[in-house]
């Protein structure tokens, strides 16, 4: 899985948050049925979510909570660094989080 922010026309901003050896994804698909989590039981491992800038607050939340449920150093520094990605997107107009499946 890779995690990027991205423009209106789906260009990369920035780097992108790779998932090498998809500890990421194993935790959202941990969660993928647990409807607390508002959004991050939409994001599916094997194709594309995108989540825009009104959506970031939800998101935001939703990641927090998972890193709750991280139980390795590596699982927290790839979530905090979508949490970033997130908040970038937050503050700026017409741009969106891929979440590109495998």
């Amino acid at each position: 899985m890779i995690v990027r922010l991205e423009d209106e026309r789906a260009r990369p901003i920035g780097d992108a948050v790779l998932d090498i050896g998809s500890p990421l994804k194993r935790l959202i698909e941990a969660v993928r049925h647990d409807d607390s989590f508002r959004l991050l039981t939409f994001v599916d491992p094997y194709q594309n979510t995108i989540f825009n800038q009104w959506q970031m607050p939800t998101l935001l939340r939703d990641l927090s909570r998972l890193k709750e449920r991280a139980t390795t150093d590596e699982e927290r520094q790839l979530i905090d660094a979508v949490i970033a990605l997130a908040q970038e997107c937050s503050r700026q107009v017409h741009t969106y989080v891929r979440f590109r499946g495998d």
